[in-house]
């Protein structure tokens, strides 16, 4: 299984985020990192589904961990991005709730 994305791949993830890191929203320069939502290490594949372009400290600062719920509260979303948010991410991945047992 290959471990790095390939220049077509980076350029996708990185028009996919609209040259912004996904996770803080800055925008990426040089040496931006392209990461793996599911780390490679937890047989993540390397394919542009499971890429997202990070700047170096917020992938760093991720490292091997998966976060799908941070982004969306972290930075401000257009409206399309929302929606595809709440129609293809959020249903696969549920936030987990709080329950009190009411005895």
């Amino acid at each position: 299984m290959k471990r790095r994305f390939n220049k077509g791949e980076r350029d996708s993830l990185y028009i996919a985020a609209d040259g912004r890191c996904e996770q803080c929203g800055k925008l990426l320069g040089i040496g931006w990192h392209a990461d793996h939502v599911q780390p490679y290490s937890k047989n993540g594949e390397t394919i542009v589904e499971n890429g997202q372009a990070l700047c170096p400290e917020c992938n760093l600062k991720k490292g091997n961990r998966m976060n799908f719920t941070a982004w969306p509260e972290t930075i401000k979303l257009r409206k399309c991005q929302v929606q595809a948010y709440n129609e293809y991410i959020k249903p696969s991945h549920p936030t987990p709730t709080n329950h009190k047992d009411e005895s």
